[in-house]
């Protein structure tokens, strides 16, 4: 019986702690369901359900997809593709005139 105890209490401990740190750090707009002050109480004061409690309805969800911040190819930047063309007229101002006579 106590090889059974001694792993379930530090699982027990170590799942306690992960969730107590990660509820104190997470930003307070982040949080779900419950104030976080609420979350910090639960997780501390009900063994097992309160952490296991915070993991699956109070933390924020780590992959919210919200538009505009997608990541884009460059060739999908305007501004960038803008400063590409302006790049290219002021090499052709530079190289002289089309016809191949100079100056």
């Amino acid at each position: 019986m106590v090889r059974f105890l001694v792993p379930a209490a530090i699982v027990l401990v170590a799942l306690t702690l992960y969730a107590l740190f990660e509820s104190l750090l997470t930003p307070a707009h982040r949080v779900r369901a419950l104030p976080k002050w609420a979350w910090v109480l639960v997780v501390l004061v009900v063994p097992l359900v309160g952490p296991l409690l915070w993991l699956t309805l109070g933390r924020a969800q780590r992959h919210v997809d919200r538009p505009g911040t997608r990541s884009s190819a460059p060739d999908d930047d305007e501004e960038f593709l803008r400063g590409l063309r302006e790049q290219r007229r002021r090499e052709r101002r530079e190289d002289g005139p089309a016809d191949g006579t100079e100056r």
